[in-house]
């Protein structure tokens, strides 16, 4: 497991949480992307399609990574960027996992 930083794109309170190294993260939005299931942080993070996050701000102490999903986050106009050691403002926002492209069945013609 590794201690993983992403900031919330209304605020940029920096929060952290506890995921296995081999995930990759696609985006990170304001509201949930269709078709995607999403796992809360105090659950199994692995088991859906990315996290709900609900922005708390940092309440586990240091960051040690970086999660690099902020140059393809939906929030182009908040320039404010992470704010380590801002309260949160409360409100929800997800991680969304890069999607592996479906299995190849049979030869291809």
């Amino acid at each position: 497991m590794v201690e993983v930083t992403y900031h919330c794109p209304y605020c940029g309170a920096v929060t952290s949480i506890d995921r296995a190294p081999s995930l990759q993260d696609a985006s990170v939005t304001r509201h949930p992307l269709a078709d995607h299931e999403y796992a809360a942080t105090t659950a199994d993070v692995e088991a859906g399609d990315g996290i709900e996050f609900v922005c708390l701000g940092d309440v586990g102490g240091e960051a040690t990574a970086t999660g690099n999903a902020r140059s393809q986050s939906s929030t182009a106009g908040d320039r404010a960027g992470p704010r380590p050691g801002r309260d949160g403002c409360g409100r929800t926002f997800y991680l969304n996992y890069r999607q592996s492209p479906p299995p190849t069945v049979g030869p291809t013609r």
